[in-house]
């Protein structure tokens, strides 16, 4: 089997895994930008600041952020979607690989917060 020669091949991105900028040109902050990389053996947390200025961390699903606290980005914590793969920077080489690729559709999307 093979394909119709006019069929069109396409791409996508979603803004929260590639888009990067995350503090870049007035977007404001997303859930994504305080949450943390995990691993097998680690869950992602999301960070805040408690009432009392204290950093602090919950469980990305299930756990209520204290009473009185922030979400916040923490110097000592990886996010990973804080670069992604910088698409804010680097659209345009990114769009024409994939038309070298011989895509003739390209769907994405853009953050909220960016908006």
């Amino acid at each position: 089997m093979s394909f119709p020669k006019d069929f069109y091949w396409g791409g996508a991105t979603a803004a929260n895994q590639c888009e990067g900028a995350w503090n870049a040109d007035g977007r404001g902050m997303a859930l994504t930008d305080v949450t943390t990389g995990g691993s097998v053996k680690e869950p992602r947390m999301i960070t805040y600041i408690g009432a009392d200025g204290k950093p602090g961390k919950i469980r990305s699903m299930g756990e209520a952020l204290p009473e009185g606290a922030k979400y916040a980005v923490l110097d000592d914590c990886y996010y990973p979607n804080h670069d992604g793969i910088d698409f804010y920077h680097r659209y345009k080489e990114d769009i024409a690989l994939f038309a070298e690729m011989g895509f003739k559709m390209f769907r994405m999307s853009i953050s909220w917060s960016r908006l």
